[in-house]
């Protein structure tokens, strides 16, 4: 191969050059031939039209002879088409007197020609329409000789047609064997490819793993001078030049961009398990919360492990977990002779040979511990143990954080008596539900429930009492929709229910049942009284009677109205052509 130069780039070159000379014969070829098959195609036309034309000009001749007006306007088509019969010839002979034809398909159409120029041609030419009984036996006698010259004309159609065919088969080899060379310098390539620079590669491929799994005096072996050569002893000089500790810290540094991100707790569970595994060559990892009023682990976020291992995951007393947590540092098992803390048998059947649990911990707050498992049975480095405590550290004040968040979102949207859902919720529950709606034209219904007489509780039992009621009816509404309904208190007594995909008379259903259960709850006092309440529900449905999510509230605050008006503890539906339907007083 010294002849090809040591570069990669000379090497496929040339491969390039044969496989561009060949493909440009090719095409060469497939020019010629479309051009010399599509002239022979052509001359086969020209010869099919010169046999139809020694018919034609018989019957002609034939037609010339009939009395009335059309006889001028047939001898000038006669004489026409005899024109044209001698330059179809003309233009046979032209094309055969190309190298490439042979002399028998010449001699052919020439004695076709001379037959037309010596015998037919002189008969056509004493047909005279004043002589007819002369004209017709001219004609009979064209008759008779014009079948061997349609037999001629057949026989050359014929030879023509083989030359197409013969052509096409010469060129149908020129093409295979064209198609088999560039095969050819394809395997070639491949070849070189494999040689030149797969193998080359695959060693570099596993120098470089070697490298990203801790063996950081591993280095690319070198057997060539060519551009794979130079790019290994760049990749020698660069692994001798950064170490691992300032790999890893610029690892981390861009994890804690991430997890120090404002993100949804989810959110940032996902990408604290998403970035921890290449960060400490896990295969897996899980996040375990600790309740530290329970003193027990509860919930739990896993990645990289089978469902069967997370399905039986547990935490117990004096486990490794548990043993981080009250130390507040962290701990590591392996399945190495002598280990401390061995591993499971339920870990081990996983796969994992080694792991590290560190504690999620802000100051003395615990809020969990998070684990890092390897397949393989290398201890953790001192440098990654030091790594991962800073993880750690980076996501539990991440966590701390998303909690917040949380928190505060969740506060500027509950109602701080009922804890239900407030007015902000609510609006923007409808416009979601309105939007969804628009796609899948599905109705939803909107409740708007009022107390009765709820100034009266206020006045007379004071307003300790009034919350007391409020708080109760809370309950009393959450036990009775369903976990996709949204409830919402609205006002000092007003509630608003939303029920996706339900129609009108689904909602008074719904409605009925929660009136019946405000009625039947008793309200316990702080002085022991015991109190009941009734309470009046409108209804609204979208699209059915609003088209907008403020119609469909003013739609149902009519018809919450109306059932006050209508003697109260009772339900109204809105209806655009009733206005109001209204249920009879019930309970």
């Amino acid at each position: 191969m010294n002849w090809l130069r040591p570069t990669i780039t000379r090497k496929f070159l040339l491969l390039l050059v044969g496989f561009i000379v060949l493909q440009l014969v090719q095409l060469g070829i497939s020019e010629y031939g479309v051009l010399h098959i599509g002239t022979e195609g052509a001359m086969i036309n020209d010869a099919g039209k010169q046999r139809m034309r020694t018919l034609l000009i018989g019957n002609l001749a034939r037609a010339a002879l009939a009395p009335g007006p059309a006889r001028v306007d047939n001898l000038q088509i006669l004489a026409r088409t005899a024109a044209e019969y001698e330059q179809g010839f003309v233009a046979l002979e032209g094309f055969l007197a190309r190298p490439h034809y042979g002399g028998t398909l010449a001699g052919m159409v020439r004695e076709a020609h001379a037959t037309w120029r010596d015998q037919l041609q002189p008969l056509i030419q004493q047909v005279d329409p004043a002589r007819p009984q002369a004209a017709q036996a001219t004609l009979a006698r064209y008759d008779a000789l014009s079948i061997a010259q349609v037999a001629l004309l057949d026989r050359i159609v014929e030879t023509l047609e083989d030359n197409v065919r013969e052509d096409a088969r010469r060129l149908a080899i020129l093409q295979a064997a064209i198609v088999g060379l560039s095969l050819l310098l394809g395997a070639i390539g491949l070849m070189m490819a494999k040689l030149v620079i797969t193998r080359p590669l695959q060693r570099f491929i596993e120098a470089t793993r070697a490298i990203a799994a801790g063996a950081y005096d591993r280095r690319v072996e070198i057997h060539a001078h060519d551009e794979l050569g130079e790019l290994a002893r760049t990749f020698n000089r660069m692994a001798a030049a950064f170490g691992e500790k300032t790999a890893r810290l610029y690892a981390l540094n861009e994890v804690a961009l991430v997890v120090t991100s404002p993100l949804l707790l989810q959110e940032l569970l996902d990408q604290i398990m998403l970035y921890g595994m290449p960060l400490s060559g896990a295969r897996g990892v899980s996040i375990v919360f600790y309740d530290g009023t329970a003193r027990r682990f509860q919930n739990w976020e896993t990645r990289g492990l089978s469902e069967n291992f997370v399905k039986n995951i547990a935490f117990p007393p004096s486990g490794v977990a548990d043993e981080v947590v009250r130390s507040g540092d962290y701990l590591v098992s392996n399945d190495l002779p002598g280990t401390t803390h061995p591993l499971s048998p339920q870990e081990r059947e996983e796969g994992i040979h080694s792991l590290i649990c560190l504690p999620l911990a802000i100051g003395d707050r615990r809020l969990g511990v998070i684990y890092f498992y390897r397949s393989d049975r290398h201890p953790f480095e001192f440098e990654e143990i030091e790594l991962l405590k800073t993880f750690s550290h980076l996501a539990a004040h991440a966590i701390q954080n998303a909690r917040r968040h949380a928190t505060t979102v969740d506060l500027a949207e509950t109602d701080a008596l009922t804890e239900l859902y407030n007015r902000r919720k609510l609006e923007q529950r409808l416009h979601e539900e309105i939007l969804r709606t628009q796609r899948s034209y599905k109705p939803f219904a909107l409740l708007l429930l009022d107390i009765d007489h709820f100034k009266e509780v206020n006045d007379t039992h004071g307003h300790a009492a009034g919350d007391a009621v409020l708080k109760a009816l809370a309950a009393v509404f959450m036990h009775e929709i369903r976990d996709i309904d949204l409830v919402a208190r609205v006002g000092g007594e007003e509630f608003m229910f939303v029920l996706p995909e339900t129609d009108g008379e689904g909602a008074r259903l719904v409605a009925e049942r929660i009136r019946q259960a405000v009625a039947a709850q008793t309200v316990m006092l702080a002085n022991a009284m015991q109190l009941n309440v009734t309470a009046s529900l409108g209804i609204a449905c979208y699209p059915e009677t609003a088209d907008s999510a403020e119609a469909l509230m003013t739609n149902a605050d009519r018809a919450m109205y109306a059932a006050k008006e209508g003697g109260r503890n009772r339900t109204v539906v809105y209806s655009r052509s009733q206005k109001v339907e209204g249920d009879s007083l019930m309970g």
